[in-house]
């Protein structure tokens, strides 16, 4: 028995615009980006002798800024999966964390971490961050190469609550792909 590995991972926008025909019939046209930004972990890249990393680790929570502080501190190599193994993430594949803020009031700041911060999606700048507003999304991926995890010295990931007075705690949904 032979056990095979994947991961699909897409980046779908999806619309519907509604036009009248020259027949003066109502239309519904969807329109979708579902292929478009689609790729299958495992498969060759087209064109070059390169293959992409096929994750072996995966880390998903729901995770709460406590008001007290406005950070959050994640280190990398001391996440846990569902079953309660210490995932050590060494290079990560893909990131992606979701904004729960469905008031509009407090946006995050991904990255920024003043000891060991970890520096792969940044262009290793300290001072880099990405800001993702209430609702909103931040993904990165790397399929070829993955972003470094460096135990020793680049490893913890900020989220912080970019709320000049946040009323209430934040809360992100996080989820990493990896090796």
């Amino acid at each position: 028995m032979s056990l095979t590995l994947s991961l699909t991972t897409k980046i779908i926008e999806q619309a519907q615009y509604t036009f009248t025909d020259a027949l003066g019939n109502v239309v519904k046209q969807q329109v979708d980006t579902t292929t478009a930004y689609a790729m299958s972990y495992g498969q060759q890249a087209n064109g070059v002798n390169a293959s992409v990393i096929v994750p072996t680790k995966f880390y998903e929570n729901r995770l709460t800024i406590p008001i007290a502080s406005s950070v959050h501190d994640i280190d990398l190599t001391q996440l846990v999966d569902v079953y309660g193994n210490v995932l050590n993430f060494a290079n990560i594949v893909e990131i992606f964390i979701h904004n729960n803020d469905a008031s509009g009031g407090s946006g995050l700041l991904i990255g920024g971490a003043p000891s060991k911060p970890w520096l792969a999606p940044f262009n290793s700048q300290t001072s880099k961050c990405v800001y993702i507003p209430a609702g909103g999304n931040w993904v990165q991926s790397s399929p070829y190469v993955g972003f470094s995890v460096v135990p020793a010295s680049s490893k913890i990931l900020r989220i912080t609550n970019d709320a000049a007075s946040p009323t209430g705690p934040g809360s992100f949904d996080l989820r990493i792909y990896g090796i």
